[in-house]
């Protein structure tokens, strides 16, 4: 679990960690929150009871390997709201505790972002969005002393990842990975 690793590494240099997500998660030294993202009052609740937020971290990602004619409305709902909303939700409850800290927000997203896979059309898009809402935000909040970091993540082989597809998609992931690898969550969290 990739906010596994980064609270990890949060930790091992000294900062206080919140991690909020959809799974029950037990993990020493960090502040853990099971949210449901399709309730912004859940959200907005959780957000409230974190004193000072320095730093925001954001990995919106579930791969859907699914063409334009095999995504089902049933889909397009489920991850743009886990995708987008969750972002969108997160980030607007937050920004006002950011500001006063002068801290940052990154958003981690796939290259899909960048280089679309045909196979995987609304996660592509879905992707595409996140970096435009970074533009957008680094635009606006840079006034506000805020810094905005979008990162688009190659292909990562997770074990939930794993579970998805095969080693033949990884090899073919490559392709339009801009970096042309694929990677561990530890190779990024400098």
């Amino acid at each position: 679990f990739a906010g596994e690793i980064i609270a990890n590494e949060f930790i091992i240099q000294g900062y206080k960690v919140s991690l909020i997500s959809e799974d029950k998660l037990n993990l020493n030294e960090v502040q853990c929150f099971k949210c449901n993202i399709n309730d912004s009052k859940e959200i907005e609740s959780i957000i409230d009871s974190i004193d000072r937020i320095d730093n925001l971290i954001i990995f919106p990602s579930s791969y859907l390997p699914k063409t334009i004619l095999e995504t089902t409305d049933k889909d397009f709902d489920y991850y743009s709201n886990l995708i987008i909303k969750n972002t969108y939700n997160t980030i607007k409850f937050a920004i006002e505790k950011i500001r006063i800290s002068k801290g940052s927000i990154t958003i981690l997203h796939s290259s899909v972002a960048l280089n679309p896979e045909p196979g995987a059309t609304i996660y592509s898009i879905l992707q595409a969005s996140l970096v435009m809402l970074g533009k957008a935000l680094a635009i606006r909040e840079g006034k506000f002393g805020v810094r905005i970091n979008n990162i688009a993540l190659g292909p990562a082989k997770t074990d939930k990842l794993m579970e998805k597809v095969t080693q033949t998609q990884i090899i073919e992931w490559k392709n339009i990975n801009p970096l042309g690898v694929s990677f561990k969550f530890d190779d990024c969290l400098d």
